[in-house]
């Protein structure tokens, strides 16, 4: 995105007064969009984490003690795919979070100070920061390790 197809350059030019105000309510709105949507991936990897949680509590005493290779297959394909699910949807918000933040930072190009791509975002990166969507992005993978592991000791246990 270039700045010129994100800002009225014109309406800008006129008179810095006027216009400043409304770009600062558009900046705050920003700001207030992007946080939401923040606190709103954290809760469906809560939730998500959640329920995985509970399926792997019912479905490790029943997967070491199923009979059924075919139900247990099935299970583990169906526990896999909402896995899948899961990791997919955190991919298309993370991304619809990258585009919010980079607005913001076209934005925080016209701003005197810039307080959060060179303030707060650049002291984390500096202190070592590892982005939460890095491990919200894992526990997806962690849980479909868990359930193809699960399925190979409970096809394989019988057999030894």
């Amino acid at each position: 995105m270039e700045k010129g197809e994100l800002f009225n350059e014109a309406m800008m030019a006129e008179s810095p007064l006027p216009g400043r105000h409304e770009f600062f309510q558009q900046y705050r709105v920003c700001l207030e969009l992007s946080d939401s949507w923040s606190r709103n991936r954290e809760l469906f990897t809560h939730v998500h984490f959640l329920a995985h949680c509970a399926l792997s509590a019912l479905f490790v005493p029943w997967a070491l003690g199923s009979p059924d290779p075919i139900g247990l297959v099935a299970a583990t394909l169906a526990l896999v795919a909402g896995a899948s699910v899961w990791n997919v949807t955190l991919t298309q918000l993370q991304t619809l979070s990258r585009a919010k933040f980079k607005v913001i930072e076209l934005m925080e190009d016209r701003l005197a100070c810039r307080p959060l791509v060179k303030g707060e975002w650049s002291l984390m990166e500096k202190d070592g920061y590892v982005p939460l969507s890095r491990l919200q992005r894992l526990l997806p993978w962690i849980f479909s390790c868990l359930y193809a592991a699960l399925l190979v000791r409970a096809l394989v246990l019988p057999l030894l």
